[in-house]
């Protein structure tokens, strides 16, 4: 993975706070991933920055501490967003995605432009050179094939006349058969129509909506008949003693696509979420 580092981190409120709080954003920015989680242990950054695991450990606490200076103030200016264990979440990731794309876009499109202005002069002179030298063999054709077409416009043109008094004659023959035809062999309309979806009442909203917005992060926004399909499918698992809440919030974490059965029970499941959210409350 990578990502771009905007100048603004090294002018805005990060102004000061040391080498190793950098060196761990950098981290971040790199290795981040859709739609905008990470994974920070840190022994690994310890070895791989060159510094003391306690002070990466202290880097990580800065960048999830409020920043009332910070130029986004989501999450209180916060950085980064402990999920669970090594997984935080990025706050701007998204704003700064659209921001690098759209400069390779606009990088992309002038690039094109430039292309194509070069290919249309070539393509110009080409052209010029193509036309003097043919000027002249036309000119020659031209007074040769005069006299051919004055000659055989008088002969061909008794014969064009004939041909059009029977082609009328024809005519009226095919317009009453094909007429007959067209009626007999006309399809009906098929005027099914798709039902719009609507979400059911077992299906927590809360997490719907995330998974709705996970998804649309990833550029695979849901049609109404994919929305149907998935909600099949809660019910199926359901069925099985999955509940639809915790098998959204699981492909949620791990940026799936689809729904599937549950990885642990849920029982478990309850119990670190639980376990995760105080861990977030205290502000760590």
């Amino acid at each position: 993975m990578f990502g771009k580092i905007f100048g603004s981190v090294f002018t805005g409120s990060m102004y000061g706070s040391g080498p190793t709080v950098f060196a761990v954003w950098a981290y971040v920015i790199a290795t981040a991933r859709p739609p905008g989680t990470c994974e920070l242990n840190p022994r690994l950054l310890a070895d791989c920055i060159g510094c003391s695991v306690d002070d990466v450990r202290k880097a990580i606490e800065y960048l999830c501490a409020p920043d009332p200076n910070s130029r986004n103030p989501e999450h209180e200016g916060r950085r980064l967003l402990h999920i669970e264990a090594y997984t935080y979440q990025v706050v701007s990731w998204q704003k700064y995605r659209d921001m690098r794309d759209d400069e390779s876009r606009r990088a992309y499109q002038r690039e094109w432009i430039a292309r194509k202005r070069r290919e249309r002069k070539d393509a110009s002179a080409n052209a010029d050179n193509v036309s003097t030298r043919s000027v002249d063999k036309m000119s020659t054709n031209v007074r040769q094939t005069s006299t051919v077409d004055t000659c055989l416009s008088m002969s061909t043109k008794a014969e064009a006349e004939e041909e059009e008094e029977e082609k009328k004659k024809q005519g009226t023959q095919k317009v009453s058969t094909v007429s007959t035809v067209s009626t007999s062999t006309r399809k009906p309309r098929n005027c099914s129509t798709v039902s719009a979806f609507a979400l059911p009442d077992w299906v927590p909203r809360d997490d719907w909506d995330a998974f709705v917005a996970m998804r649309q992060s990833l550029r695979k926004p849901m049609t109404d008949r994919a929305k149907q399909l998935v909600v099949l499918e809660l019910d199926r698992l359901r069925k099985a003693g999955h509940p639809p809440g915790l098998v959204l919030q699981q492909s949620i974490r791990r940026s799936w696509q689809d729904v599937y059965a549950l990885r642990e029970p849920a029982t478990q499941q309850v119990q670190q979420q639980s376990a995760a959210s105080k861990w977030t409350g205290s502000g760590v």
